[in-house]
């Protein structure tokens, strides 16, 4: 997973591998929600982006990126 953006503090999305070849939904993200520890499942990009402006460009740095990452990966298991 790789984390691309973010609302606050709180909501990351992270661009996934997931699908077929061809599908047409593609590509997908997942939302993790840090302060539940959850990990949402995964969701095409185009209806992510008919919330409009809720997520901002990932900025951040890259050590808070890897540890954001590493939290939404273990929340898989």
């Amino acid at each position: 997973m790789k984390l691309v953006g973010h609302h606050k503090d709180r909501y990351f999305l992270f661009e996934i591998e997931w699908g077929n070849d061809g599908d047409p939904w593609a590509p997908y993200g997942r939302v993790y929600d840090r302060a539940a520890g959850v990990l949402f499942n995964p969701i095409p990009f185009r209806r992510l982006n008919e919330s409009e402006d809720f997520f901002e460009d990932w900025q951040g740095p890259d050590d808070e990126r890897r540890l954001i990452e590493k939290e939404a990966a273990a929340a898989l298991h």
